[in-house]
């Protein structure tokens, strides 16, 4: 299983360990409107902050790795059921470095991510 199924089913279980352990201990999380999340910890406490969604896919469209370091870049998709309210349907971007590990297996070390959906206009002047 790759880094990106396995995410996947650890997002869907809701299982921040199994999600936190697909990054290096010194990974950078760059997520919008915030602040950069360092660290397991960070990602692990960051992911269950997240509302639970109903649906994610993504979709690898490019990979270029050289000995111990690979870039990744994808899209998302993600449906975020919200309660009282329309779900939202989200579409976006991701690009991810990995580095490989002593044992063979590639670590996420460092990702950002973005939403394509455009903000909504800001309110008329009062």
């Amino acid at each position: 299983v790759g880094v990106a199924e396995a995410w996947l089913a650890a997002a869907a279980r809701r299982d921040a360990d199994a999600l936190a352990a697909l990054y290096t201990p010194d990974a950078l999380l760059l997520s919008p409107n915030r602040p950069a999340i360092s660290g397991r910890d960070g990602i692990r406490a960051w992911f269950l902050a997240l509302p639970a969604f109903s649906k994610m896919a993504t979709d690898t469209v490019e990979v270029e790795g050289r000995a111990d370091l690979a870039v990744a870049r994808a899209t998302f998709a993600m449906t975020l059921p919200l309660p009282g309210r329309p779900a939202i349907e989200e579409r976006g971007k991701i690009l991810q470095v990995l580095r490989r590990q002593p044992d063979g297996r590639w670590l996420i070390w460092r990702e950002s991510f973005s939403s394509d959906t455009p903000r909504p206009p800001p309110p008329p002047p009062p």
